[in-house]
């Protein structure tokens, strides 16, 4: 995984039009925020420990799946 396979975006909110956005999504995580710094950050994060929350992903999944088959009432 590189940096530039996850582009930071200028991000237009309609709901206020005078205030510069930024966002950038990377493996189905996204941020949005006024301050390019954060979203370096957050890119940066998220592709140097990839590995980390692919394993964080895969048990959060593992317990879901564990619950749900314990739930006495489904719809």
């Amino acid at each position: 995984m590189k940096y530039e396979d996850y582009p930071i975006i200028v991000w237009d909110n309609h709901y206020f039009p005078d205030v510069v956005y930024y966002k950038c999504t990377v493996n189905d995580e996204t941020l949005i925020s006024t301050t390019l710094d954060i979203i370096r950050e957050f890119r940066k994060d998220q592709v140097d420990n990839a590995a980390h929350y692919a394993e964080c992903k895969r048990l959060s999944d593992i317990a879901c799946a564990t619950f749900m088959a314990d739930v006495k009432y489904k719809d």
